[in-house]
């Protein structure tokens, strides 16, 4: 029996709207669209991380980012636990992969047996040493970087005169960025099916990602007039958000393309690039076909994470948000012919650490029991339904974020000031319904997932043995801190003691018992020396939203980061007026 192939086909910065088959008004994006008819469509995919290389690695580990450490750009994955790539390798698939790795900068040991990297930091990765586009370019009179490779010339975009000019890219279309990786992937697959070899191809497109510089032939390819320009926020919405919120939005905002004009040419800029892709990855399927492989081989599409790509007028990504278009990713997956349904759309939520089971489902591999994410295939098939209330999970170094049921949280770790949006209704959040009236038992309800999910696994034997071990050591605390008190004068900070299935927090003049399995809670005044009153679920157990907020920031601070960023300034307040006023006077928002 032969075994399957993979083709995993991933761009870079994806807005998961951004294909005509989901409806997209102006982009043409056929050759993907062939995937969603053959396969299924996953409407509600979510990845770990809103930037690149902590979310490739959770797909690499099928981890969490809490599980693997990976907050930022350090990446250093070492050989355990097995990543997806070397888990194949090791059961006998030929391993390639080809663009932009961007997994880890300082020693991951991440070498397939074919190597095809876009990006100067993955150069070393590459088998041969000089099989890499930098070495192409050279080879062919080309400088490297160049106006189309992340980190070039063409980062980020800038129009000081001509608009168009400046995002112009000086490669010739048959050495272009996107074709180039096409062609070394149909060499590996090429390879593979000259040698009888099962393979998996890692075909990862370096962009939309910026920059957004394209060939001048390809510049008309989408009329101007054709890009749409969302409403604005309103001055009374952006005042709800966190203010750091708006300092992002301010950062990211260059003087050289606020203009409308200017905006909507950088946009075009991105849809003419996925274009561009789709063209590329029906090059790649003609040779599946051409080859004989399309019926034994399985494929996926999706992004490592999202932009706004012009949503509410803002373009690219800021690293101070978790917007739904920055952590919702395009998720396609085709079984190998006739085992899957074709046309499929599944609305439920799922993750990109889902990946890794559903290729090993695919492959006829055991899972290994460090994944952490859900197998597709089946779902795939038909033969099971994916969850509805399912939730997913976003992490970055100072945001936590959940979706459930239709809704979206994000809890700004340290902050006063979060984010609850009904994103079935509001899928580009205009409206944050955090300090709304009304929304109070969503808002605990979606604190409570975040809570499990930074708990980890637990039992009843948890609960059991450690629930006296818990209050025993809040009776110690509490005379230790009479003493201390009496010396010093002071108390410093919270006092907290995980228990995965029983917390208990001392924080200010109150003392939480937080039950995750039951929701039993228990918060006392801490002049209630014999715990008398429990005053959750009473009027006066208000504090108990500030202790759950503090909880979640106390949880957080036990999964260490992996990461070389310094702790932001948290903004943990609500923008002024003059910031807000200052944000939409902004020419961009005059149209």
């Amino acid at each position: 029996m032969r075994k399957t192939n993979i083709l995993w086909i991933m761009t870079d910065q994806h807005n998961a709207d951004c294909l005509s088959c989901l409806g997209h008004p102006v982009l043409r994006t056929p050759h993907i669209d062939s995937l969603a008819a053959r396969g299924t469509c996953f409407t509600q995919a979510y990845c770990q991380y809103p930037q690149c290389t902590p979310s490739r690695i959770s797909m690499l580990t099928g981890q969490y980012c809490k599980t693997s450490r990976q907050y930022g750009f350090l990446g250093n994955m070492g050989g355990e636990p097995a990543h997806l790539m070397n888990h194949f390798r090791d059961h006998g698939w030929k391993t390639g992969a080809v663009g932009k790795f961007h997994v880890d900068p300082l020693g991951m040991h991440f070498v397939p047996d074919f190597s095809a990297p876009t990006m100067s930091i993955d150069w070393f990765q590459a088998q041969p040493s000089d099989n890499h586009y930098g070495a192409y370019l050279e080879k062919h009179g080309l400088s490297y970087p160049t106006h189309e490779t992340h980190g070039g010339q063409g980062d980020p975009p800038r129009m000081p005169e001509e608009p168009s000019a400046p995002m112009r890219s000086d490669v010739p279309y048959e050495h272009n960025l996107e074709r180039w990786t096409a062609d070394r992937t149909m060499d590996f697959i090429s390879d593979c099916a000259e040698k009888e070899e099962p393979f998996i191809a890692w075909m990862s497109f370096e962009r939309p990602h910026k920059p957004i510089n394209i060939p001048k032939d390809e510049e008309d390819r989408i009329p101007l007039d054709r890009i749409p320009l969302d409403p604005p926020e309103t001055e009374e919405q952006l005042l709800l958000l966190p203010r750091i919120c708006i300092e992002g939005r301010m950062d990211i905002c260059s003087d050289t393309w606020q203009t409308p004009d200017n905006f909507r040419e950088v946009v075009r800029r991105y849809y003419t690039i996925i274009e561009m892709i789709d063209d590329q990855v029906g090059r790649v399927l003609a040779k599946l076909e051409e080859l004989g492989l399309a019926e034994n081989t399985a494929i996926a599409f999706c992004s490592d994470h999202g932009d706004m790509a012009g949503r509410k007028r803002i373009f690219d990504k800021c690293l101070h948000a978790s917007s739904n278009q920055l952590v919702r990713i395009p998720l396609l997956l085709v079984p190998p012919r006739g085992q899957g349904q074709e046309g499929q759309v599944v609305d439920a939520p799922v993750e990109n650490i889902d990946l890794y089971p559903t290729f090993c489902s695919w492959a006829g591999l055991d899972t290994p029991a460090h994944v952490e994410g859900h197998d597709l295939a089946p779902v795939c098939t038909g033969r099971e339904s994916a969850d509805p209330h399912r939730p997913a999970f976003c992490e970055s170094y100072f945001r936590r974020a959940v979706v459930k049921d239709g809704w979206r949280l994000v809890h700004h770790v340290g902050g006063s000031v979060h984010e609850l949006y009904h994103i079935a209704e509001d899928p580009l959040e205009y409206e944050n319904l955090y300090l709304r009236s009304g929304h109070a038992e969503k808002v605990d309800a979606l604190k409570h997932e975040l809570i499990l999910f930074l708990s980890g696994p637990h039992d009843e034997t948890d609960t059991a043995s450690i629930e006296n071990a818990v209050l025993s050591t809040i009776e110690r605390r509490r005379k230790f801190t009479h003493q201390n008190l009496h010396r010093n004068g002071t108390e410093s900070g919270p006092y907290f003691i995980c228990g995965r299935a029983i917390h208990a927090l001392e924080w200010k003049h109150w003392t939480l018992f937080y039950r995750v399995d039951t929701r039993e809670h228990m918060i006392f005044s801490k002049s209630d020396e014999e715990r008398k009153d429990n005053l959750y679920g009473t009027p006066q157990g208000w504090v108990f939203g500030e202790m759950q907020d503090k909880l979640i920031d106390m949880l957080v601070e036990q999964h260490p980061a992996l990461t070389w960023w310094e702790p932001e300034p948290l903004g943990s307040e609500m923008p002024t007026p003059s910031q807000v006023r200052a944000y939409l006077s902004l020419p961009l928002m005059q149209e």
